[in-house]
Order: C-alpha cells, then sequence, then structure tokens
C-alpha cells in the first residue's frame, strides 16, 4: 500500500494527541461494535487502511471522511471532533452492543422475516411494565 493510494490519508506532521482523530475513529468504531474489518468492508479498503487511520500516521481524504461517517452513522463534524449535539449512542453498555449488533443483522433477512422478529419484539415490549420498556 503506497502513500499515492487514492483512499490513503495524507501524513501529518503534528504529534498525536490522546484526542487526535486516530483514538477517537477507534472509539467511534468500537462502540458499535466493529473491528477494523468489518470497518474496512463498509469503506470497501482493506484492514490495513483502517489500521493506519486509527494510527495517527495521517487522515483520510474528504471522500473517505464521508464514507467513514456514514459507515459509523455519525456526522463528519463528529467524526472530526467538532463539538455539536451530543448523539444518545444505543451502544453504551456491553449488553446493549451486543443487542445491537444482533439487530444490525436483521437489515440483510427477507422482508417477511425481518417484520416477524420486529412483531415479536413490539408484543414483548407491550408486555412489560412501562419502567422496563423505557429503561
Amino acid at each position: 500500500m503506497s502513500p499515492h493510494d487514492p483512499g490513503m490519508a495524507r501524513t501529518t506532521r503534528n504529534k498525536p494527541s490522546a484526542t487526535g482523530f486516530g483514538p477517537r475513529l477507534t472509539a467511534l468504531r468500537m462502540a458499535r461494535g466493529m473491528n477494523q474489518s468489518d470497518l474496512a468492508t463498509a469503506l470497501g479498503v482493506k484492514q490495513p487502511t483502517v489500521s493506519y487511520y486509527e494510527s495517527q500516521n495521517g487522515h483520510p481524504q474528504a471522500d473517505v471522511l464521508a464514507k467513514l461517517a456514514r459507515a459509523l452513522k455519525v456526522t463528519v463534524d463528529e467524526l472530526l471532533g467538532h463539538p455539536g449535539q451530543p448523539r444518545a449512542l444505543p451502544t453504551e453498555t456491553p449488553e446493549a452492543r451486543r443487542i445491537w449488533k444482533q439487530f444490525r443483522v436483521l437489515i440483510n433477512l427477507p422482508e417477511k422475516d425481518r417484520r416477524t422478529v420486529l412483531a415479536m419484539v413490539d408484543s414483548l415490549a407491550r408486555h412489560q411494565p412501562a419502567e422496563a420498556v423505557s429503561a
């Protein structure tokens, strides 16, 4: 992989910081239950490219930033660390991450199966006390 690859980041001369792009990208990826290979697949690149972005050796080009933001379901501003409206993530606990990851599988199910699973979840939710559903 050469630095002249179209998706490759340009290197920076700035000293990396703990709040820099690389650690932020890693944290966002992990919060969504993704490994580097998952993110690489979503971007259409190889895993070492994601590792490169996370290692603070450089920053992705603008078109790759947009793909990263879409894959991680954040705005480019959030990805770059610009303050904005905080987004509530449904993946703040390991249990929530596990459940969220299972629900992501629903997207790939046939429509009929997806409707069946969602109807079952809706039915279960209706039979729970209000406190349990909103928690």
